[in-house]
């Protein structure tokens, strides 16, 4: 079963990358800011527990190099347990920051598919 939710969430994570590809105001951004990326991250954290091989194969299916680069990264960090969480904040008066914060897998004990 965690196997499907996997497959199925790395699904969601490519589309929504595929959506903000095509979005203008998002080629001005790293795409390991975006959205999907924290998709990918979160699945990611997950999946290495869940279903290795489903994890590795929708890594090295991510489309964009540069952030199947970070994502690899993020595959090694989770398997060693300290997944990464990246948050973007962006102001109203047009400057962004960018947080990090741990992510324990407790946090997910909760939540319901």
């Amino acid at each position: 079963m965690w196997a499907i939710v996997v497959q199925r969430g790395f699904a969601i994570a490519r589309t929504l990358y595929g959506r903000e590809f095509s979005l203008p105001i998002l080629q001005k951004a790293p795409s390991a800011v975006w959205l999907a990326a924290e998709a990918y991250r979160r699945m990611i954290t997950l999946g290495v527990n869940a279903s290795w091989d489903a994890t590795r194969s929708a890594v090295q299916e991510i489309p964009d190099a540069n952030l199947r680069q970070m994502e690899q990264i993020m595959t090694a960090r989770a398997l060693l347990g300290v997944p990464v969480r990246r948050n973007l904040t962006i102001h109203e008066n047009g400057t962004a920051e960018i947080t990090e914060s741990d992510i324990t897998y407790d946090q997910f004990s909760n939540t319901q598919f």
